[in-house]
């Protein structure tokens, strides 16, 4: 790839594009790109953010913004440069990211992987911003009662 921005930006209209038919070699080379590489980080969750708030049915590509929010959330704050041939992005306001990721966590269609990165991203974010506790654990508070073992224990353990 001619650039590390190039790589990241490629790999995402991939996951926005294709979706499920992406591997997941793929997704694990674009976390550890936009983790190794901070100029990316805001572009990554920015963007992530912005195609699944467009569209959340596409599992691979869910749970890998909620990763992004979960590692990068902060970074929606504050509005995103411009980088290559990307235009620049305004700030996301944290209400907005917490209410997307709730969003997963209660959609049918996610599949249980995503709903697990999803709780994670919310803890995360919840130990950031005081402001959104409420809203995280209303969201957490209902997988307490999942038919899913793991959600629920996740939950529970999550809300104490």
């Amino acid at each position: 790839a001619p650039s590390k921005a190039f790589q990241a930006q490629t790999i995402i209209k991939v996951l926005v594009e294709a979706g499920e038919h992406v591997q997941e070699a793929a997704i694990s080379r674009l976390a550890a790109l936009i983790g190794g590489e901070p100029s990316l980080q805001p572009y990554a969750v920015h963007t992530l953010f912005r195609a699944v708030k467009a569209d959340a049915s596409k599992p691979r590509l869910a749970q890998t913004a909620a990763w992004c929010c979960g590692e990068f959330g902060e970074l929606l704050a504050s509005p995103c440069p411009a980088i290559e041939d990307s235009e620049a992005m305004d700030a996301v306001s944290v209400d907005e990211v917490v209410k997307l990721l709730a969003g997963l966590l209660q959609s049918s269609l996610q599949p249980v992987t995503v709903k697990q990165y999803t709780l994670t991203a919310l803890l995360k974010l919840y130990s950031r911003y005081a402001a959104t506790k409420d809203a995280i654990r209303t969201a957490l508070s209902k997988l307490q009662s999942s038919i899913v073992v793991e959600l629920q224990q996740r939950a529970t353990e999550y809300s104490q």
